[in-house]
């Protein structure tokens, strides 16, 4: 596992920005028929993951959409550092202020993000229905939650 720092960001300063166009840039080339809603969407929260030695490596953000409902938005993380546990250091971080809120979690993802679909799952996000405030529609898609209940404890 590589050593990460993890910490809230302004999401429109320019290190924020480059890993969110790299974000687009993936999604743009997994689903290129337009199906992605982009990154330009509310971020009530923003963490960016650092490297040992200062890089941004990868980054995830919290949408609320209710007093007790958050989304995940925004996930990513630099190809050179995957699998080295950077989703998950980003993850326990969303995860915690979903806990201090007594929030729910959301998401979508997609049937091209089996390795995102794959973490979710392992977190303990179960298979729901699409959710109204949900930015992403389509028969690619992969809808999970995080109850309230079953977010008290880090998995």
């Amino acid at each position: 596992m590589l050593a990460v720092l993890v910490e809230l960001a302004d999401p429109a300063a320019e290190e924020s920005r480059r890993l969110l166009r790299a974000h687009e840039d993936e999604m743009a080339a997994r689903y290129p028929t337009g199906r992605w809603a982009g990154t330009t969407g509310t971020k009530d929260a923003f963490w960016v993951a650092r490297s040992d030695d200062g890089r941004a490596v990868g980054c995830v953000a919290l949408r609320v959409l209710a007093s007790a409902l958050v989304e995940v938005k925004h996930l990513y993380v630099a190809p050179a550092v995957r699998r080295a546990g950077v989703a998950r250091v980003l993850m326990d971080a969303l995860e915690a202020e979903a806990r201090r809120r007594h929030s729910g979690i959301v998401l979508e993802t997609g049937i091209e993000l089996p390795e995102a679909v794959a973490l979710y799952r392992s977190r303990g996000y179960q298979d729901r229905d699409r959710y109204e405030e949900c930015d992403a529609d389509g028969e690619g898609s992969v809808y999970l939650e995080r109850l309230a209940a079953l977010n008290t404890a880090t998995p």
